[in-house]
């Protein structure tokens, strides 16, 4: 039973030190934007900046962190800020060394993580659902060069 004990306390002890060694990124707020933009900085486990984002909006949405869509390893920032009373802008930064490269830029209504098929996506609503116009989600999914949506249309993607 000790040696039970004490095996699970290694292994706890390695999980958590396991996280400074694999070089997690982080990213804060960042207040320097001015005036109606919001922004973030993303900083390596030794505190040093690797990219600082400012984009048109008011607060960060929820969404707003790492996702893995374009690398089951690597993870990328997805970074959602509120950007109108009825519209959020999304970017996909996707990190490549030590470098984040902007890889997708969506503007809608809900924009975040998710899976179409079993496969990571981004998940996106373009309009607010009404009766008028129900709710449509498309997925973007990565092919290894670029998104491609689940359905033809025209949406407020760039890449």
């Amino acid at each position: 039973m000790t040696h039970l004990v004490r095996y699970l306390l290694v292994c706890i002890v390695l999980g958590l030190s396991c996280a400074h060694c694999n070089g997690l990124d982080s990213f804060r707020p960042y207040r320097g934007c001015g005036e109606r933009r919001i922004g973030i900085r993303v900083l390596d486990d030794e505190g040093r900046e690797l990219l600082r984002v400012c984009t048109q909006g008011w607060r960060l949405e929820p969404q707003t962190g790492f996702v893995r869509i374009t690398d089951d390893r690597i993870p990328d920032l997805l970074v959602v800020a509120q950007a109108g009373a009825k519209m959020s802008e999304a970017i996909l930064y996707r990190k490549a060394g030590r470098k984040y490269t902007r890889v997708g830029w969506w503007s809608g209504w809900d924009i975040q993580s998710g899976h179409w098929h079993g496969k990571p996506a981004i998940h996106y609503e373009m309009l607010e659902p009404t009766l008028e116009h129900p709710k449509q989600v498309v997925f973007f999914r990565w092919n290894g060069r670029r998104f491609v949506p689940s359905e033809p249309g025209n949406y407020s993607y760039s890449p």
